[in-house]
């Protein structure tokens, strides 16, 4: 077991996407950069293709391109999508980044109910 000690204030990238309908062709991706849970940073905005392919070199540029980028320490993610069925490679986003990457689930996933659906 590896334990970790972190500063209180570090700075985390939380990166979700706006409200969209399927109608739609794009929405946008929100990157809020917070210090300690307590201080708002910066907040970053782009676009992406609803069930698109691009979100990931998207979120990698939103990166790239923040000036708080020496700063962030994590980034976290509300699941592996964004923008319906635009999926996220968070492996790449590490690599490239050099960022830990948290993705956060809302529910408990539920495999008998998924191989339903197979």
């Amino acid at each position: 077991m590896v334990a970790f000690c972190m500063k209180r204030q570090i700075r985390i990238l939380g990166i979700d996407d706006a409200p969209f309908t399927f109608n739609d062709d794009i929405t946008s991706i929100i990157g809020v950069v917070m210090r300690g849970g307590e201080y708002l940073e910066c907040v970053l905005r782009r676009q992406i293709t609803i069930d698109g392919t691009e979100a990931t070199n998207v979120v990698i540029e939103m990166i790239r391109q923040t000036r708080h980028r020496p700063q962030v320490k994590t980034i976290m993610l509300d699941g592996v999508t964004l923008g319906g069925f635009n999926i996220v490679d968070i492996i790449k986003i590490y690599e490239t980044t050099k960022i830990p990457v948290i993705t956060i689930t809302r529910d408990k996933p539920d495999p008998v109910k998924s191989n339903k659906h197979s």
